[in-house]
């Protein structure tokens, strides 16, 4: 006999059910069966082993449609075989869409995308679960006149049979089990004399209806819980519960077809959950239009609204831990309920975890980002064709044998010559250090270390790649199992999930081996299905991919006493105290019907209409969506929690839905909340989120924030984020706590290179990283302005070591092209590697500084032919060992400060037993010398190098007179001029577009003796018809006072650094307003824009040297 038990929610059905079966326990009844949904099953075993005891549960069994599966195929056999999970399923679909390419039109065209497959695959599932098989879609199609649905009925039907003979050939399905089931009730009386009740459901699949018609022709009693208050639908299938009577006309339908009686339905009318009176009355008229407000005030229902989804979250953690801390509530007497937890789970278990409350969340997680599977994943794709990424991909998943330090060292190398491909099967030859150096020992033994971890990397990986070429996918399937065994991946995976237990990771730690025995099905599931089928390795890694996608595990309970998290649909909980509905917003939840699958909503009631018995169309989805929600409101014994949010994640405005307009109705006088105006106090559950409420909070003086800051600072672990907070806040730049710490850093006694100089006074923080901790950015070889630059010293230093200027002029402009070819050529084999396996735009690009150099060497010799100066050094070291000792100042401090660098080119004229000196420095940007720059410690490079000479170069040029620093642009300035225009009119217009920058000494002699005509085309200075001179010019006094600054600014950064000031606080105005931008540090510093700056301000040379007066008179050191 058939007894319904009906009642709304917490009328006591399920207790109602669990105390029948106890009685009949009691009166020694045996082998009853309590048949639920999966994710009850663990509840309903707990409360009927507290209520029967160890020894009478066991005549009550507790099963779902999945074990009930497995219960009947133990007693009576099943079909033996492979179980497919859903990545064979999505593998065997994938090959089914090859196989029928040729039979579709309207498929054709994505039958390789992996969302087509994973659509049919829910097509198979929904065709299952309705006992829809692909003939019956022919034959419903069949009956359509010609048509889109038509045609794509024909071309489903077609693929799913494919489908259902790749899976019958290697496979048993588990979406089939209920279909086996059946098949083995009609021969066996499993249920034979047995009382089954069934509980917890709200509908049946036509599979599991099949199930019922055989549990009703078979058992002595049937008991079936339904969520409703009477059989009879007033409403036409729109009603709150038409749902569920719908499922009651089914399930007396299946009984009468059996000849089972059918008893009058018992009906429980009296509530049993609900300890609130304002829960009782919304759970008995929710939905309900004709029902009234309730009249009282009531603190039972709380309707919270929060900005955003992460406010939301935040609002109910701070909420669960006060309940638990003010009145004693376990995390299992509460419960988070969302339509999809899915979109709330990365927030939501982070608040709740930053407020210290244990969460459970049920769900799946996906697994392509486990270490396995990507290095799995990598290697497929490396093997393919050694690419630079996937190859680094497979080093740094953590289970090759590689150290962290080896991983990137090769990592560097590799980046650096731009390998991969073809080219990492072959020995490393280029330099270690990039274009330019020159092999020492260190550098070869550097050199045959990467090629020990470059052959430890790709001889895996080569073996893959050999041990899959003309293979199946079988043979693919067990060379990827060789290439795990070859790395011992199984040993590095037990020791990743060490690491990540005794880090406190315990749950990812046990994830480690489930993630292996997965691979292996995988694996298996490839073998099985592909086997026999000749492909690439580029294929089955398409298809290893697609199995992938659709792989995930599920959660494992870490603690006893766990804060619930699940999605309505799927979520059974029993009768919490308190229950949190998140994301009551409309559309939401209740959510708004769409189509996802391959039928529209209209043609899904067009083959219904033909007698298929799919899915239910967008209005009954709607009528379900509104039990759910009514199903949730009414699931907390004492107290409901509902959220909404003003807006989305992308700042679009939200409302609330039909869940919030009907609390508002029949609750009007419930507690309404602003999460975002909470009593700050509030957020105090806990020193995660406290801290945050510090930081907030910090520039206020009120108790609380003292309070707060307070707490915080006798904390130790919390001491140095809180100092942070402080600097932040006041924006004061960072230092050394212990300026001892400093000097040990950076020395008592600075030995630094002028180009240091230039990077601590645009940004000391970018001094710290560079020079201080020696982090340095990644080297790339490759021809940018930097490299540009060493070559292009180079070849003009041979060229002008070996060749007077005269001499150069004589030779002709193709001569002179001729060698500046030959010394680019013998520089690119000696120092960059050769030509070989250059890429196209580097050759391109060396190639064009042949005519750069041709043009530059040009103007040289123009401007040589009618200067006095001439070349006296090239690249000059000046530094201990040099030909000029490094410039050296004292530190007030008792260190010492000492600059060392090296000179492109010193020029040299003699005049009355003096030596004239001026420094040329090559320079391939366009930024123009100013002496404001240098009065803010900027662009010092050139200024330091003469007076370096000044200083100290008498043993090697006599009494030395400084005459000047020159910048020579070495770049192809096109001019523009007309077509007529002669060779020399275009040298001459590039002469001048060319022109030297920089600052000369205001003497006629030198001026004369550096462009003889004074015209100023070579050099930043011109003589006017009056006899005077313009020009950046600073005579020998001037000259004297910017040393004297020049020795202040350097005397301070040695100051600074001693003391520890490494700010981030840039330089900005003046031609550095990007100095952040083109930082290799800028994701480390911390600086904000808006955050206080160095100001640079931009002066002419006249007020330069105006600001330099202020300093006061003196007489120049030198003569």
């Amino acid at each position: 006999m058939l007894h319904l038990i009906l009642g709304r929610s917490g009328s006591g059905k399920t207790q109602y059910i669990r105390s029948l079966l106890r009685d009949l326990a009691k009166e020694g009844a045996r082998d009853m069966i309590l048949l639920v949904p999966e994710q009850f099953s663990f509840e309903s075993e707990r409360s009927m082993l507290e209520l029967l005891g160890p020894r009478d549960a066991q005549r009550v069994e507790i099963l779902s449609f999945s074990r009930l599966v497995d219960a009947v195929f133990r007693v009576y056999g099943g079909v033996s075989g492979t179980h497919i999970d859903d990545g064979g399923r999505m593998l065997l679909m994938s090959l089914a869409l090859e196989a029928a390419q040729e039979h579709l039109d309207i498929y054709f065209r994505h039958r390789e995308s992996p969302a087509l497959a994973a659509k049919l695959l829910d097509l198979v599932a929904e065709c299952r679960q309705c006992a829809v098989t692909p003939a019956a879609l022919r034959a419903a199609a069949d009956k359509l006149p010609d048509s889109v649905l038509r045609r794509k009925m024909r071309e489903l039907a077609l693929i799913l049979d494919l489908y259902d003979t790749l899976v019958a050939r290697s496979f048993l399905d588990d979406q089939d089990d209920l279909t086996r089931l059946n098949d083995t009730l009609l021969d066996h009386p499993f249920f034979q004399g047995r009382v089954v009740a069934i509980d917890a459901f709200k509908s049946f699949t036509v599979q599991e209806q099949k199930i019922l018609s055989r549990i009703l022709a078979q058992s002595q009693e049937v008991y079936l819980t339904l969520c409703t208050d009477t059989l009879t639908d007033t409403q036409n299938g729109m009603g709150l519960f038409s749902p569920v009577q719908r499922t009651a006309r089914r399930v007396i339908g299946l009984a009468k077809r059996q000849n089972v009686p059918v008893a009058a339905p018992v009906v429980l009318a009296e509530q049993h959950r609900f300890c609130s009176e304002a829960l009782s009355y919304l759970e008995h008229n929710v939905f309900q239009p004709e029902a009234g407000p309730f009249p009282d005030k009531t603190e039972d229902l709380l309707l919270c609204t929060a900005q955003d989804k992460a406010t939301q979250c935040d609002f109910v953690a701070r909420t669960a831990k006060r309940l638990i801390r003010e009145e004693g509530l376990r995390c299992r007497d509460m419960a988070i309920i969302a339509r999809d937890a899915d979109a709330y789970r990365e927030e939501m278990t982070a608040a709740l975890r930053r407020y210290g409350v244990p969460v459970f969340e049920d769900s799946r997680q996906p697994v392509d980002t486990q270490p396995l599977m990507a290095f799995v994943r990598a290697a497929l794709e490396a093997a393919q064709g050694f690419g630079t990424e996937p190859v680094l991909r497979y080093l740094k998943t953590g289970l090759m044998d590689f150290t962290l330090e080896e991983v990137s060292e090769l990592e560097n190398y590799m980046l650096e010559w731009n390998i991969g491909g073809p080219r990492l099967l072959s020995a490393f030859t280029q330099h270690p250090e990039g274009f330019g150096a020159v092999f020492q020992e260190q550098d070869r033994q550097k050199l045959a270390d990467l090629n020990n971890l470059r052959k430890r990397a790709v001889r895996p990986l080569v073996h893959l790649r050999e041990a899959c070429r003309e293979a199946d996918g079988a043979q693919i399937a067990h060379a990827v199992y060789a290439f795990l065994e070859e790395t011992d991946a199984a040993s590095h995976l037990r020791a990743l999930a060490q690491a990540l237990s005794d880090g406190g990771e315990g749950a990812l730690a046990l994830e480690q081996g489930r993630i292996w025995d997965l691979m292996m099905d995988m694996l298996s599931q490839c073998a099985a299905a592909l086997e026999g089928r000749r492909m690439t390795l580029a294929r089955f890694a398409q298809l290893f991919d697609a199995v992938l996608a659709v792989q995930d595990i599920g959660t494992i309970p870490q603690g006893l006493d766990e804060i619930p998290l699940g999605s309505a649909d799927r979520m059974r909980v029993s009768s919490p105290r308190i229950v949190f509905l998140l994301g009551a917003n409309e559309g939401e939840f209740p959510r708004t019907p769409a189509s996802s699958g391959v039928f529209s909503d209209a043609e899904r009631r067009r083959l219904i209409g033909l007698g298929l018995e799919m899915t239910d169309p967008y209005d009954l989805q709607a009528v379900e969506e509104r039990l759910l929600a009514y199903q949730s409101l009414s699931a907390a014994r004492e107290r409901l929690y509902v959220c909404h949010t003003r807006s989305d994640g992308e700042g679009a405005a939200q409302t609330g839905s039909v869940i919030v307009s009907e609390l508002n109705r029949l609750l009007p006088h419930c507690v309404h909340l602003d999460a975002d105006e909470e009593d700050a106090l509030a957020r105090v559950e806990g020193a995660p989120p406290a801290f945050l409420l510090t930081a907030s909070r910090w520039g206020r003086s009120d108790p609380l924030s003292a309070a707060l800051r307070s707490y915080f600072s006798s904390r130790s672990d919390y001491a140095g984020r809180l100092a942070g907070i402080g600097r932040a806040a006041s924006h004061a730049p960072a230092r050394f706590e212990n300026p001892a710490n400093a000097r040990r850093l950076f020395g008592d006694q600075l030995y630094l290179s002028a180009s240091r100089v230039e990077v601590y006074h645009k940004c000391r923080f970018q001094y710290f990283c560079r020079y201080g901790l020696d982090a340095q950015p990644r080297k790339i070889a490759k021809l940018d302005p930097l490299s540009s630059g060493t070559v292009v010293h180079d070849v003009l230093e041979r060229l002008l070591r070996s060749h007077s200027p005269q001499a150069l002029h004589e030779m002709g402009r193709e001569w002179r092209a001729e060698q500046i070819r030959a010394l680019l050529l013998s520089y690119l084999e000696e120092k960059m590697g050769g030509a070989q396996e250059k890429p196209k735009r580097f050759s391109y690009q060396f190639a064009r500084l042949s005519v750069v150099l041709e043009e530059v060497v040009d103007r040289l010799c123009a401007e040589f032919l009618q200067s006095s100066f001439e070349p006296a050094d090239f690249e000059l070291r000046i530094d201990k060992d040099g030909l000029v000792a490094p410039y050296a100042l004292p530190l007030p401090d008792g260190g010492t400060l000492q600059i060392k660098g090296s000179i492109d080119r010193v020029d040299r004229m003699e005049r009355d037993g003096k030596a004239y000196l001026r420094v040329v420095d090559y320079k391939s940007g366009g930024k123009e010398f100013l002496l404001s720059d240098v009065l803010n410690g900027l662009n010092m490079q050139m200024l330091i190098y003469l007076m370096c000479l000044w200083q100290n170069g008498a043993e090697r040029y006599g009494e030395v007179i400084p005459a000047g620093i020159l910048y020579m642009p070495v770049k192809s300035t096109p001019a523009t001029l007309g077509r007529d225009a002669t060779q020399a009119e275009i040298d001459k217009a590039r002469a001048k577009a060319c022109r030297m920058s920089g600052m000369v000494l205001d003497h006629s002699l030198v001026i004369d003796g550096m462009e003889e005509d004074g015209k100023g085309i070579f050099i930043p200075a011109r003589r006017e018809k009056d006899g005077g001179v313009k020009g950046t010019l600073i005579n020998l006094a001037q000259l004297s006072r910017l040393q004297q600054k020049m020795d202040g600014i350097l005397t301070e950064m040695g100051e600074s650094l001693h003391r520890g000031e490494i700010g981030a606080v840039p330089s900005f105005g003046a031609g550095y307003d990007r100095v952040c931008d083109w930082c290799d540090y800028k994701s480390v510093c911390g600086y904000e824009p808006g955050a206080p700056v160095r100001p640079i301000e931009k002066l002419t040379h006249t007020q330069s040297l105006e600001r330099l007066e202020s300093l006061g008179k003196e007489e120049p050191r030198h003569g």
